[in-house]
């Protein structure tokens, strides 16, 4: 799970950098922002630990009641779905930036098919997955911060700091959204860790590694790029890539493109895999295969009619973090401090349930 949590934390965001509107201070936001992620993370961690190996359902019904705890779960669901077309599209405009000649719709095809896969192989082969690709994700990505620092890297662009303060307010804001709240997605695959008490330590260690190297990722983007690029730009660290020259090699920015493809495509798959778990158990199914490719179908049905084009996406960024935000901070709240209340009126201490 501390595997799945770095995966989950760099997603496309390791290339999308949402908090790039404020420039060369974009490094700062993520450092405000991750407050907001360890305290979602603290409260699933705990939520978890308080209803060891029930569903988030059982647990929502269970503090909340039946009717206000479905609703609960069903805005919950809605969002993950939301943002698993959100990351759908990323993924799509990226292949595409590269892939120009193939049609967009097949793109989509080809990724949902990919995670489809995975799905049905099943959770077990997807944490074996995770397990393999995260030390080829770390490697190549420090090997990536090596080398442009060595031959790219302009670290005066990154100066004055703070010179203004609401552009950090509001990159604070996106990048709290996109990706450090997306820890709730957690509570689809806690019930899974028999051992949590011992794990928790390294779920924390590998999230804040994934922090630690977003705020990288940040710094270095900046220095090679410059402030307006990292700013135009959809994928200003892929764009650094492009920049980057290593003797006489030429398009080694197709090699790093396939890391940061992968980092999007295993958090897509999180997102699938965890809305697939949370319908199986709305509809109460005995097995989740059934509805994997149907839901994918509808992924890309949405994803085309929500966003047609750049334009629909960029207005929906900027009201994504009032809408998102709320629903990942407040519905594991709401299960933490339903579980204090719970066990309050059950008149059992926590620790002897």
């Amino acid at each position: 799970v501390g595997f799945m949590a770095f995966c989950l934390l760099l997603g496309t965001a390791v290339t999308y950098m949402p908090e790039n509107s404020a420039g060369r201070d974009a490094w700062i936001c993520t450092l405000l922002a991750i407050p907001v992620g360890v305290s979602i993370l603290a409260l699933v961690i705990g939520v978890q630990k308080m209803f060891p190996g029930r569903n988030v359902l059982e647990v929502s019904q269970l503090v909340m009641g039946r009717p206000l705890g479905l609703l609960a779960y069903v805005l919950y669901l809605a969002l993950l779905f939301l943002v698993a077309t959100l990351y759908l599209y990323d993924l799509m405009i990226l292949l595409h930036s590269v892939l120009l000649y193939i049609n967009k719709y097949y793109l989509n095809a080809i990724i949902i098919l990919s995670c489809s896969y995975g799905l049905y192989r099943g959770v077990t082969a997807i944490a074996r997955l995770v397990e393999l690709m995260v030390g080829l994700i770390l490697f190549f990505l420090l090997l990536s911060f090596f080398i442009l620092i060595i031959c790219c890297a302009d670290f005066s662009q990154l100066t004055p700091v703070m010179a203004d303060i609401k552009p950090i307010l509001a990159g604070t804001l996106y990048v709290a959204n996109w990706p450090l709240a997306q820890a709730s997605l957690l509570l689809m695959y806690l019930p899974f860790v028999l051992d949590l008490a011992k794990r928790a330590k390294e779920i924390y260690y590998w999230y804040l590694i994934a922090a630690l190297i977003l705020i990288i990722r940040s710094v270095m983007t900046v220095a090679v790029v410059g402030e307006e690029l990292s700013i135009m730009s959809r994928f200003p660290f892929y764009e650094a890539f492009r920049i980057m020259r290593v003797g006489d090699f030429e398009r080694i920015e197709l090699f790093f493109f396939a890391l940061v493809f992968v980092c999007g495509l295993l958090a897509l798959l999180f997102f699938y895999q965890g809305l697939v778990l949370g319908i199986q158990k709305l509809l109460q199914l005995e097995n989740y295969r059934a509805i994997i490719l149907p839901l994918g179908l509808l992924l890309i049905s949405l994803m085309l009619y929500m966003f047609p084009s750049d334009l629909v996406i960029m207005f929906f960024e900027r009201i994504l973090p009032f809408v998102m935000l709320p629903v990942q901070l407040f519905f594991p709240l709401l299960l933490f401090i339903g579980g204090k209340i719970y066990f309050k009126r059950q008149g059992k201490p926590l620790a002897d349930r």
